[in-house]
């Protein structure tokens, strides 16, 4: 988990001696050292799995991930926090697709095509996605607002 983290390995020696001798003596430079924006929980299980004392180490390979996976939900849960704190409540809308063929009867397609992004982008929980309905209306508008103003043209020309 150290070199994964820091790319580096946690103890050094040019021969197998002087590793062993590094595994039994030496302490690994802190990782935040090295990474400064890693999770200080995250220096806390490394320096715990590296411990010299067999005593002060994880028990079993569960604990560990039990470890690991309480902070995965501690990092998630204060980045989404902080996130929020940044930006505020991130959302998004899918705007519907328009059939660009000479065919109306592919209407599905693009009406099927933004029903399943919406579907998918609803699986984020951090995520808030506009409803269909919101969608088409702005749609609508801005088409009648694009259609007028192409109509005022027209007349003008005339």
């Amino acid at each position: 988990m150290y070199e994964m983290a820091t790319g580096r390995r946690p103890f050094l020696g040019e021969t197998s001696m002087e590793l062993a001798s590094s595994i039994l003596h030496d302490t690994p430079k802190p990782m935040t050292e090295l990474r400064p924006e890693l999770p200080t929980g995250l220096q806390r299980i490394v320096d715990r799995c590296l411990s010299k004392q067999p005593t002060e180490r994880y028990a079993s390979a569960q604990e560990l991930r039990d470890a690991v996976e309480l902070l995965r939900r501690q990092v998630s849960s204060s980045s989404r926090r902080a996130m929020h704190d940044v930006v505020g409540e991130a959302s998004i809308a899918v705007l519907p697709f328009t059939n660009m063929s000479a065919d109306p009867e592919n209407e599905f397609f693009a009406d099927g095509l933004s029903e399943e992004i919406v579907n998918a982008l609803t699986q984020f929980e951090e995520l808030r996605v506009a409803a269909r309905r919101s969608t088409i209306q702005g749609q609508t508008c801005r088409s009648a607002r694009r259609g007028g103003a192409a109509e005022g043209e027209n007349r003008i020309r005339r």
